[in-house]
């Protein structure tokens, strides 16, 4: 079957009437302040705000334009997942926290249906990948004027993590890193050659964050964008260039961690490592905290403690009430195997759908969904995302990207039919 990675409304052809370019613009804007206002009890108001204004206006656009809500499977299991959460319910030792989560993931959940169905509608999600990732640059640009260029400098000559006035660390290590993965496969997939100008301050966020899990995200998600890449016919052309961006990017990481700016982080994943010859005392909590969860899980494997309950889990580890800082033992320890089981149905079911039309289309997009995904999932070793606002979004595109592809396989197909009925 020929390429399909053509068909579609495209970009060029994306009109910017009926509200489209509005409805992206409060996208942009919302995600943005995910990043710059969530974590803030006096400006989360305004990332509300535009959580009502975006998908209310992706509704909206649906109705002017007679579309209708498209549903996944995904949607299917995570409120299967939802529905099993109520009623761990009832074991919880505290029945506010876990209703407090059922509620968050309700909302994410019809959240999703409704981007879900106006990416389906438009028939393309190459747009909201760009709106992402000026998104993330608007994050970045935002971190730089709170602090100024010299106040950040300062920060990170000194070994200070920065971003803790803004927002969790580790949460805008994650964010930026991700915005220079998005950078990195408009430069290098798509040829703009300029966003390797752009990933620059947004890459400098993500280190001064001082994230250990920035190296793994910026690791695994170019070397997987790499290994797709490379996954088409061979070409001489193609294999050489990957080796040069290979070298390149070798060199660069070489020279980063050679800077005095960027000790902290280099630091801190040696010390998570053990390669500086001793453990740091986070890394010790961290695994204290995944040793309690698991014997929890293994004492009660079917029922765990109740959603949002892990804090008596780590109380007992760390004499602090907290989530357990891994996406599965936490899901372990607090919904037991039928939990774990439903919420990571999602990432089978979106992985092996996108990397089955990967290999039938090769769709740059469809790449990049993959291993966005690939790295979440590994990064979800060292952060609690089940509920994560930003993580529900990167699914839902996942999924409106495997729903247009199947459709337009589908589409492919019976035209050939019909143009070999008429021929025959």
């Amino acid at each position: 079957m020929d390429s399909i990675t053509d068909r579609g409304p495209g970009l060029k052809n994306l009109r910017f009437k009926d509200g489209f370019g509005t409805v992206v613009f409060l996208l942009t804007l919302y995600m943005t302040s995910v990043f710059a206002f969530s974590s803030s009890p006096e400006l989360n108001v305004y990332s509300h705000l535009l959580f009502f204004a975006a998908f209310g206006g992706c509704a909206a656009y649906l109705n002017r334009n007679q579309g209708r809500l498209h549903f996944s499977p995904y949607m299917l299991y995570l409120l299967f997942f939802i529905l099993w959460c109520v009623i761990t319910m009832l074991w919880a030792k505290d029945s506010g926290k876990a209703m407090e989560k059922v509620v968050t993931l309700s909302e994410l959940l019809i959240a999703s249906v409704i981007l879900f169905s106006f990416l389906v509608s438009v028939g393309n999600v190459d747009f909201f990948l760009i709106s992402m990732f000026v998104a993330g640059m608007l994050g970045s640009f935002y971190m730089l004027g709170y602090y100024g260029y010299s106040g950040y400098m300062e920060m990170l000559k000194e070994g200070e993590r920065a971003g803790q006035e803004i927002s969790n660390v580790n949460v805008i290590g994650m964010y930026m890193a991700i915005t220079v993965l998005l950078g990195f496969y408009f430069a290098y997939i798509k040829s703009r050659v300029y966003c390797y100008i752009l990933i620059a301050l947004p890459l400098v966020m993500a280190l001064g964050s001082g994230s250990r899990k920035v190296l793994v995200i910026l690791a695994v998600g170019v070397s997987f964008m790499l290994l797709l890449d490379s996954m088409q016919r061979f070409e001489m052309k193609k294999f050489v260039r990957i080796c040069i961006i290979v070298i390149i990017l070798i060199a660069v990481a070489l020279w980063i961690s050679e800077q005095p700016i960027f000790n902290t982080i280099f630091e801190r994943f040696e010390q998570m490592t053990g390669a500086s010859g001793k453990v740091d005392g986070s890394t010790l909590k961290r695994q204290k905290m995944i040793v309690e969860g698991i014997k929890y899980f293994k004492e009660h494997p079917f029922t765990g403690t109740g959603i949002g309950n892990t804090g008596e889990v780590t109380l007992i580890a760390i004499g602090r009430s907290t989530y357990l800082h891994n996406n599965f033992v936490e899901l372990l320890a607090a919904t037991g195997i039928f939990g774990f089981t439903l919420y990571y149905y999602i990432y089978i079911y979106l992985v092996s759908n996108l990397f089955k039309n990967y290999r039938k289309t090769h769709s740059p997009a469809t790449m990049f969904l993959l291993s966005l995904l690939v790295t979440r999932t590994v990064v979800e070793y060292g952060a609690v995302t089940y509920y994560d606002k930003m993580n529900m979004i990167y699914l839902t595109v996942a999924a409106a990207d495997v729903y247009i592809t199947k459709r337009k396989i589908k589409e492919q197909r019976r035209e050939y039919y019909e143009q070999f009925i008429r021929e025959s």
